[in-house]
């Protein structure tokens, strides 16, 4: 009997210095399931490394594009690709410790939605399953971008496992499963895509769409540190990275796409995918709600342009679009303007094609960006 007593006294001490040694909470939001390989792995793969680190990574999408159906979602496609995300956690994950045989994919129950579930050690992924957008529109006419600007009114699982009435209930879940992972953690680190058009053009949809849900959701957090990437625009770029994190990067891409093989689909290990694998581009946003920046996207943009920025507090503010000559064609004198994330929509339709200034006055002074009609 002492001895039992003993054996759980010693399990009770490692598990207290197990929980106390996690301080730090890395979240990687993303689109696709290869998006933090291509773009973000090299800062993933230290995060695992770190045992004071938990890692948990969202996907959005099922990243089914490349099958383009409208009909029915292509689900051995998916679940190959979803086999690569689950090849590329296991093979970061025991770079120091043995394989983990009991872990399995399972449902788990979040904001009354269904999501599938990934933990394996200190690293948990959650897939959202939701349509990929194809660039535009994706299966069945849905998409992120489509559910923001509200030209949909819910979009679904590929799944059917969750449906989503709005925009508010996508961030909703990413709000919750931060909240949840970060219990009795000491700093949180948000990675996701730049939604920002002057640092990362050109980049698709879901990228940006994704990013501006995780970084909505991350706002009622104090003191988030935020790193955001550039996507596609990276394979235009310099060359950035030294042998061993190309390495690094080329062996969790590798190990990824041997998902889609092992379920009898097409490799993504071509020349485009391949020219993502020698660079990473990132920034880290300022911390603090007031030092956020004006984000104006899509730039450029064609029917309507969202403008997005962060209030400490409520108050009026002035939003101007000027042409380059400083002559006023649309503004928006004295909007009540809330605290934390606030959009104003600028139409766009009546607008020649050219180059504009939006300005925005706020009481902590004046900041312009500069946008296109096209």
């Amino acid at each position: 009997m002492v001895k039992n007593y003993f054996i759980l006294i010693l399990f009770c001490l490692f598990m207290s210095s197990n929980a106390q040694g996690i301080k730090r909470l890395a979240v990687y939001v993303v689109a696709h399931p290869d998006d933090w390989q291509l773009f973000m792995s090299n800062d993933a793969y230290t995060d695992i490394q770190d045992e004071n680190t938990k890692v948990v990574f969202i996907l959005t999408t099922s990243g089914d594009a490349s099958r383009y159906t409208k009909l029915k979602p292509d689900m051995n496609y998916t679940q190959g690709r979803e086999r690569g995300v689950l090849n590329a956690i296991r093979f970061c994950g025991d770079i120091k410790t043995t394989l983990d045989s009991s872990c399995h994919t399972k449902h788990q129950i979040i904001n009354s939605k269904s999501i599938l579930h990934y933990p394996y050690k200190n690293l948990k992924t959650y897939l959202l399953r939701l349509p990929d957008g194809c660039f535009s529109t994706g299966l069945n006419g849905e998409s992120l971008e489509y559910l923001y600007k509200q030209n949909i009114s819910s979009i679904s699982a590929i799944d059917s496992s969750a449906t989503y009435n709005n925009w508010e209930e996508v961030v909703g879940i990413i709000r919750n499963i931060v909240k949840n992972e970060s219990s009795n953690t000491e700093e949180i680190i948000l990675h996701t895509p730049d939604i920002d058009e002057s640092y990362n053009p050109n980049d698709h949809p879901d990228h940006r769409y994704t990013g501006l849900a995780a970084l909505q959701a991350c706002d009622s957090f104090p003191n988030v540190k935020r790193i955001v990437y550039v996507g596609y625009d990276v394979g235009r770029r310099p060359i950035n990275l030294e042998a061993e994190d190309i390495a690094i990067k080329a062996g969790i891409f590798a190990i990824s796409d041997f998902g889609l093989t092992e379920n009898n689909q097409g490799t993504t290990f071509d020349k485009a995918h391949l020219s993502f694998l020698t660079r990473c581009y990132k920034r880290e946003l300022p911390i603090g709600l007031n030092e956020q920046h004006v984000v104006a996207f899509p730039n450029p943009a064609t029917d309507v342009l969202n403008i997005d920025f962060v209030l400490s507090q409520e108050e009026q503010i002035s939003v101007l679009l000027t042409d380059i000559t400083g002559k006023n064609i649309w503004k928006s004198i004295n909007h009540p303007g809330i605290k934390g994330i606030n959009e104003v929509k600028i139409p766009l339709t009546s607008i020649p094609k050219g180059i504009y200034i939006i300005s925005v006055q706020r009481s902590t002074g004046i900041e312009t960006i500069k946008v296109e009609k096209v």
